[in-house]
C-alpha cells in the first residue's frame, strides 16, 4: 500500500501498526518467515477488521459494508470461494465466516427461496435491506447498463416515479447513480442490466 499523508497521521498509523504487530500480545501476528514490511501488512489488516463501522460517514444511504455473496454450500464449507459484491475479489469459506461473525460484513446466501421485501405504498424510501437487495441484484453497480458507479454512490429509484403511484418494492426499485437517477426523471430510457 503505497500513499501519502501529513506526517501527523503517518505517526499515528505507525503507532497503531505497531501496537498491533507487538509480540507480546495474547494472540500476536505469526512471524514465521515473515520480514517487517509483511508483518506490518498483516497488522494493517488487523487493524481495518477492527474499525466500528457505525462510527464511519454513511454512503449509498446505509453505513460502510462489506457485501459478501455465497451459496449456502461455501459457508458450510462445501465449496471453495465466495465473492465480494462490485469487485473481482473472492474469499475463503473461514474467511467469508469469520468476517460475518465479527464485524460489519453483510452475507448474502444466494440459492433457494428468497424473500421479497414489499412495502408497497406504506412508504416514500426504500429501506437499508432493500437497498442491499437492490445491489446484489445489481452487482454492485448502477442498474444502467454499462455503467460503473458503484451502487454505494447510487440513489434507490422506482422505475415508476412514486409520484405516478410508484410502489417501494423491490419489483419497482433499482439503485442508479446520480447522473442516470436525473436522466430517468427527465424522461430519459436507458438499458438496464436488471
Amino acid at each position: 500500500v503505497k500513499g501519502k499523508i501529513p506526517d501527523l497521521h503517518g505517526q499515528i498509523l505507525q503507532t497503531l501498526l505497531h501496537a498491533v504487530a507487538n509480540p507480546g500480545r495474547p494472540d500476536p501476528i505469526d512471524r514465521t518467515h515473515k520480514d517487517l514490511p509483511a508483518i506490518k501488512g498483516q497488522a494493517l489488516c488487523e487493524l481495518l477488521e477492527k474499525i466500528n463501522t457505525s462510527d464511519l460517514p454513511k454512503t449509498g444511504g446505509t453505513t460502510v459494508s462489506v457485501v459478501v455473496t455465497t451459496t449456502l454450500e461455501t459457508l458450510t464449507g462445501g465449496l471453495t470461494t465466495a465473492g465480494v459484491l462490485g469487485t473481482d475479489l473472492q474469499l475463503s469459506p473461514s474467511q467469508a465466516r469469520r468476517l460475518a461473525a465479527a464485524h460489519g460484513v453483510i452475507p448474502v446466501v444466494l440459492g433457494g427461496k428468497s424473500e421479497i421485501l414489499d412495502l408497497g405504498r406504506k412508504r416514500r424510501f426504500f429501506t437499508k435491506a432493500q437497498r442491499m437487495v437492490m445491489a446484489v441484484r445489481q452487482n454492485g453497480k448502477c442498474n444502467v447498463h454499462g455503467c460503473d458507479i458503484p451502487t454505494t454512490w447510487c440513489d434507490a429509484n422506482h422505475r415508476t416515479n412514486w409520484a405516478h403511484r410508484g410502489r417501494t418494492d423491490l419489483n419497482d426499485g433499482e439503485l442508479l447513480c446520480p447522473q442516470h437517477h436525473t436522466d430517468h426523471h427527465h424522461g430519459i430510457d436507458f438499458p438496464r442490466r436488471t
